[in-house]
């Protein structure tokens, strides 16, 4: 979702952006996306005033969920930023670099933050 250049904006509701990051995840750490490409962000905004962003849920977003540039009077209420963090783990590797033990996959992973 991008905007740009506006006023008095509500991005609300009650349900879930899913930016189905793990194909990008994947893409990334194999160095397959071209240099010249650009992941993209669930919520990009530049250059506005009045904006509302609240219960939504966002979800694993290729790069960034929410970014905000040059925006004021800006108000955010009641939003979950969700990262599938045991996928990304995994693809990385990390969890065995550092000697980390991953929840077992039936695990419910809390919600990454909520604002």
């Amino acid at each position: 979702f991008q905007w740009n250049n506006g006023t008095d904006l509500t991005l609300a509701g009650h349900g879930t952006i899913d930016g189905q990051g793990y194909k990008w995840w994947w893409q990334f750490l194999l160095s397959k996306i071209p240099g010249d490409r650009k992941r993209p962000g669930l919520v990009y905004l530049t250059d506005g005033t009045g904006l509302k962003v609240a219960n939504i849920t966002l979800r694993n977003s290729p790069i960034m969920h929410m970014h905000f540039d040059n925006i004021s009077e800006v108000t955010i209420d009641s939003v979950t930023i969700w990262t599938d963090w045991r996928r990304q783990a995994k693809l990385a590797g990390l969890h065995e670099r550092l000697g980390l033990v991953l929840p077992q996959d039936d695990d419910e992973d809390p919600p990454f933050m909520q604002l």
